[in-house]
């Protein structure tokens, strides 16, 4: 039994569908390029597909053409333009946050490779970085610092994080030093510097003037950064370094006025030099 014209319309009009999809997905031009579609059609595509998914067979096979393929620059750049400023309504972030609740995320229990783990970092370091050189309102940090009110990382996260920061990993590694510090601070010939330093300065802090108390012997050229320097690795490279028994390199400070010395040496060195207390009593 032969076809109505309309069904062979019908037929033609999916035929013609089906190949514009394949040119789109191939990287051709599609017909309906550069033509826009109404709010009403746009509304009545979206009724029509929604609680529609796409079988697993297809997502598969859609995967698999498009593996290795990469968007032209002038389209990815078109892409980005026509998404800058644009915000997800209430009502859409809600969604978004609802459908991934409850470990429905895709990424669920799955990690990336470490091959583009690494390239992503790579192509997000300094300048291509979005956030390069910009700083968040007062009004986001506040938002954000409002959001994590109350949390707490698990205690499996925390452990996570830890072992993640911990020995060489750690930004601030200096090659397994501690135990070398502690054992030449407990040295008697550090113990001797400290007093030296205290007796020059007649037991007197050498910001406030307060004399006695909790006192501390301040390095003003950092401690770790003459080890570093002098590559010191054992109690007798230690012993033998002259700059780090200099008295001069030292400073008696009250525990509060140590606690006040800043981090950078640089800034260190200004803050003593700005203080006259200091110049008049360290002779």
């Amino acid at each position: 039994m032969g076809r109505s014209k309309t069904e062979q319309l019908e037929i033609e009009r999916r035929k013609k569908i089906s190949i514009n999809n394949a040119r789109f997905w191939l990287g051709k031009v599609g017909a309906n390029k550069g033509k826009k579609f109404s709010e009403e059609h746009r509304r009545k595509i979206s009724e029509s597909q929604k609680g529609k998914k796409i079988p697993e067979e297809v997502r598969k096979k859609i995967s698999e053409a498009l593996k290795g393929r990469k968007l032209p620059p002038e389209v990815r750049k078109k892409i980005s333009e026509s998404n800058k400023g644009r915000k997800f309504s209430e009502e859409t972030r809600r969604k978004i946050s609802e459908a991934l609740r409850g470990g429905k995320s895709a990424w669920l229990g799955k990690t990336l490779p470490d091959e583009v783990r690494r390239k992503m970092s790579k192509a997000h370091k300094g300048e291509k970085n979005h956030f390069w050189g910009k700083k968040h309102t007062e009004e986001t940090r506040r938002k954000i610092s409002e959001a994590k009110k109350g949390k707490r990382q698990s205690l499996e996260s925390r452990i996570k994080i830890a072992n993640a920061n911990r020995g060489a990993n750690n930004y601030q590694w200096k090659g397994g030093i501690t135990p070398l510090v502690l054992k030449i601070r407990h040295s008697f010939k550090y113990r001797q510097w400290r007093s030296d330093v205290f007796t020059r300065d007649n037991f007197t802090c050498q910001n406030c003037g307060q004399r006695g108390g909790v006192l501390n012997a301040h390095h003003i050229k950092k401690f770790i950064k003459i080890m570093d320097e002098y590559k010191i690795r054992s109690l007798e490279d230690a012993f033998n370094c002259e700059e780090l028994w200099n008295i001069n390199n030292g400073i008696t400070l009250c525990k509060d006025c140590h606690k006040k010395i800043p981090a950078r040496e640089k800034e260190t060195q200004e803050w003593i030099e700005s203080d006259p207390y200091f110049w008049e009593n360290l002779t």
